[in-house]
């Protein structure tokens, strides 16, 4: 059975931080979570993370969601982004995460990062969920300076034909023992 959840943003007012979302970062005065009516891929608000710091280091708006649901499953987290003048990085991540806080898998797009300046695109996070997690995180990051935006964001289970986007570095087998290459 596939699951799809369409997450809107929902608010009180503009400038809020969108209901069921939270900043998470290394320093909260670093950064600036608001909802904006202006800047659109679709619906009435998008969110955005700016920050407002020149030596900002890294700020991400997510969502925690109980991983029962989806334990043995793929997941995708996608959403439309826009960036300006992004001079770090910014992207979608997921966390896996087991007992004790263990990260059972990790994206968050920075080998594949995205800079600068860019109008909307959708971008994607893709990992299986382990019978052993607990909880799944994911959101969007933004390192350094520059502002980024997320809108029509969804999170839904997928089959086995879509492929994870996690980097490995694991080799199929040994390689290069000798170190002469």
């Amino acid at each position: 059975m596939t699951r799809l959840y369409l997450l809107a943003l929902t608010f009180t007012q503009l400038g809020a931080i969108p209901t069921g979302w939270f900043f998470e970062g290394k320093d909260r005065s670093h950064f600036e979570v608001t909802l904006d009516a202006k800047e659109l891929a679709a619906g009435k608000v998008s969110a955005r993370l700016r920050s407002v710091v020149p030596d900002a280091k890294y700020g991400a708006l997510l969502q925690t969601v109980n991983a029962a649901h989806y334990t043995r499953q793929r997941v995708r987290f996608s959403a439309m982004v826009k960036a300006s003048d992004v001079d770090g990085w910014t992207g979608l991540f997921v966390r896996v995460e087991g007992a004790g806080q263990k990260t059972l898998a990790f994206d968050n797009m920075q080998t594949r990062a995205q800079k600068g300046s860019f109008d909307w695109k959708r971008l994607e996070v893709v990992l299986d969920v382990s019978p052993d997690a607990r909880r799944i995180h994911f959101g969007l990051g933004l390192s350094g300076r520059g502002t980024a935006w997320f809108d029509n964001a969804r999170f839904e289970t997928v089959g086995s034909d879509v492929p994870t986007t996690a980097s490995s570095t694991a080799l199929d087998g040994p390689t290069n023992l000798d170190l002469d290459e």
